[in-house]
């Protein structure tokens, strides 16, 4: 687990351990934390309220244009519809996809819906 960001059930359980005077070592020991982890995580909850966990950091990166409700929604076109084109899935649904670009559309059905578009069989 080390290498990735804490939960907010590991934040509970580090801070619990830190008020019930664990040292640090063996906190280290118990949740396979780096040290300095413990330790960072320690001085930011300091400045916070009792009993309230340090919340997570923003990432970087771009919002997604799609949410996971319209790719469902895409889907389920697509599979009751095979033949259909992403112009006519923006074109069906301005609501939705009218902000979104044909070639999003394009990529979340092919990359992340593992639905790639295909000539028709003769």
């Amino acid at each position: 687990m080390p290498g990735t960001n804490l939960t907010r059930e590991e934040k509970v359980r580090i801070l619990t351990l830190i008020e019930e005077k664990v040292p640090v070592n063996e906190i280290v020991r118990r949740t396979g934390r780096n040290k300095a982890t413990i330790h960072r995580l320690k001085a930011v909850a300091r400045d916070l309220p009792p009993a309230s966990v340090p919340p997570a950091k923003p990432r970087s990166g771009r919002l997604r244009k799609t949410s996971k409700t319209t790719d469902a929604l895409l889907r389920r076109e697509v599979l009751k519809t095979p033949h259909i084109t992403a112009a006519e899935l923006q074109r069906n649904h301005p609501d939705v996809l009218g902000n979104v670009a044909q070639r999003t559309i394009q990529h979340r059905l092919k990359k992340e819906l593992h639905l790639p578009c295909r000539r028709p069989a003769k």
